[in-house]
């Protein structure tokens, strides 16, 4: 009779356990997009760490941010371009092609193609002047 009442207590115990911390599927979505944006978003004070990083106080003020604009319903695309408004483009580590960033994009592409063609042209130079 003993080990049948301490059955039925671990089982209710369990039980309640499960019942007192129900998962809300909407509730672990938000979460993951939190997660997310935290780690592709750049923290403005610290250098090169992202915001799942960073104990600062601008960090902090952002994922505040992040986690209200999420509740009321904003896509991570608007979240994006709301903090880059307002902390400017530095806290997207991917930033978006525009007026200011196109030097950021072609930068290494022209430098790359630059050093090629410097290559390929003294090649050539030395191959004619062994040659000549």
């Amino acid at each position: 009779m003993f080990k049948l009442i301490i059955f039925s207590m671990s089982l209710l115990m369990t039980l309640n356990i499960y019942a007192s911390s129900p998962v809300d599927a909407n509730e672990i979505e938000l979460n993951q997009r939190y997660q997310g944006l935290l780690k592709t978003l750049r923290c403005v004070t610290c250098q090169n760490q992202n915001l799942d990083e960073s104990n600062a106080p601008v960090a902090v003020a952002m994922k505040d941010e992040i986690l209200f604009q999420l509740k009321q319903g904003y896509s991570d695309k608007d979240i994006r371009t709301n903090l880059a408004s307002k902390y400017g483009d530095f806290v997207l580590y991917q930033p978006q092609l525009n007026k200011k960033t196109i030097i950021l994009w072609f930068t290494p592409i022209v430098m790359t193609l630059s050093l090629l063609i410097a290559m390929v042209l003294r090649i050539r130079s030395t191959k004619e002047n062994k040659n000549v």
